[in-house]
């Protein structure tokens, strides 16, 4: 625009070529106009449809990814406890185990105390009846 105001002999260059390319494309465009914007008002209506049912398009990308990861973390620590389940159960198991053998072991250990106790008494008695009495 403002080379055609400094100089009057291209702008009247410059207005006949318009008029000219004007005067062409004008029958092509009232030919066009109608199909065109039918197919404009189709990718209109196909856009709203997009947005409404698939709402994460009004997302910022800076949000999805986070959530992505967010979720992708999740997962991860899922995995991490499936994978370490059946180790965390052997172990249990163990301690378990273990925790009812010493208690079978306490729980035992007077009985056998008895057991001992009362086979020394027997036996001591069978010796006091066997043998005569000491002389003092």
């Amino acid at each position: 625009a403002g080379t055609k105001r400094s100089h009057p002999g291209l702008r009247r260059v410059c207005e006949g070529l318009e008029n000219g390319v004007t005067a062409v494309l004008s029958p092509v465009i009232a030919t066009l106009e109608p199909p065109i914007s039918i197919a404009n008002e189709f990718a209109c209506k196909g856009l709203d449809w997009l947005e409404t049912a698939f709402p994460v398009l009004h997302t910022p990308t800076e949000q999805l990814v986070a959530s992505a990861k967010t979720k992708m973390a999740e997962l991860q620590d899922l995995v991490s406890v499936a994978a370490n389940a059946p180790a965390d159960c052997v172990s249990l198991g163990v301690s378990w185990l273990a925790a009812r053998l010493e208690g079978a072991q306490d729980r035992g250990r007077p009985l056998v105390d008895r057991a001992v106790e009362t086979a020394l008494a027997t036996s001591e008695a069978l010796v006091d009846r066997m043998l005569p009495p000491a002389e003092d």
